[in-house]
């Protein structure tokens, strides 16, 4: 297993999970509260996404460099 390119995969997701909760946080100051509530309730869902690639990216990589020595 390529354990460094697995890691990056996941860690690149991160990002592009990120850059979209960004997104929707800009959209979410000029809405009617109920559309507020389901912009925040997705905000939540995708940084939960985050915070699991971000971490799984990093057990990964950290693995890598378990099996390399």
């Amino acid at each position: 297993m390529n354990y460094n390119k697995w890691s990056a995969e996941y860690l690149s997701e991160a990002e592009k999970i990120k850059e979209r909760i960004g997104y929707i946080k800009t959209e979410v100051k000029a809405k009617n509260p109920n559309e507020r509530r389901n912009k925040l309730h997705r905000i939540n869902i995708l940084y939960d996404m985050y915070l699991d690639c971000l971490h799984i990216g990093k057990y990964l990589g950290e693995r890598e460099q378990h099996y390399e020595t």
